[in-house]
C-alpha cells in the first residue's frame, strides 16, 4: 500500500543517515587535535620584567599552593607558588616565548617587555587548571562514544529490518 511503501522508504533514508554517523563523529580524531599548534597568549610585563598571574579551578576558585614553572626553550627559568588569591609573580624576565606549567597544566605565552606590548595583551595572564576541553573538531564527549559502540549499529540495523517487516501487512 501507499503507506506500507512510505515507511520502506523512511527506512532507507534512516539506514543511509546512520551508516554516515561514524564517519561524522570521527571526522577529526582527538589526536590531530592535540598535534594543533598551541595557543599563545600574549601578556605585557610590567616593569622589572615582572610577570604576574592568578591560577583559578575549573570552578574559578583560586587554585592555593601549587607551585608555577616558567620555562623557555625547555629551561626553568623560575619557579614560585601561588599565594592564598592563586596569584604569582616572577620577576626579572625578558620579552619571549615561554611555557608556564601550573600543576600538571601548561600555557604557552609571549611575555612583551614593557611598553612594547600590543593593544590586544593582557596585563596579567590567568590559567584556568583541571578544565576538561571539548574543540569541535574531537566530536561529542558522549554521542561520539554512544556511535562508536557496535551495540548502538547493532541494534539501528535490527530496527531498520524490523520495522518495514512488521509493517508489511500483505504477509509476504
Amino acid at each position: 500500500m501507499k503507506i506500507n511503501g512510505s515507511f520502506r522508504c523512511l527506512a532507507v533514508a534512516l539506514s543511509c543517515a546512520l551508516v554516515t554517523l561514524p564517519q561524522l563523529a570521527q571526522a577529526a580524531s582527538p589526536a590531530a587535535v592535540q598535534t594543533a599548534a598551541p595557543v599563545v597568549h600574549d601578556v605585557a610585563l610590567q616593569s622589572g620584567g615582572v610577570f604576574h598571574g592568578q591560577a583559578l579551578t575549573a570552578t574559578g576558585q583560586p587554585n592555593v599552593g601549587v607551585t608555577v614553572t616558567v620555562a623557555r626553550d625547555n629551561q626553568v627559568i623560575a619557579q614560585t607558588v601561588t599565594d592564598k588569591s592563586g596569584e604569582f609573580t616572577v620577576s626579572n624576565l625578558n620579552g619571549g616565548l615561554y611555557q608556564v606549567v601550573v600543576g600538571q597544566e601548561g600555557m604557552m605565552f609571549r611575555l612583551w617587555a614593557p611598553n612594547t606590548a600590543p593593544p590586544a595583551a593582557k596585563q596579567q595572564a590567568t590559567l584556568v587548571t583541571g578544565a576538561e576541553v571539548y574543540r569541535g573538531q574531537g566530536g561529542h564527549p558522549v554521542l561520539g562514544n554512544v556511535l562508536r559502540s557496535p551495540w548502538f549499529w547493532g541494534g539501528a540495523v535490527a530496527v531498520a529490518i524490523a520495522v518495514p517487516l512488521a509493517l508489511d501487512d500483505d504477509g509476504s
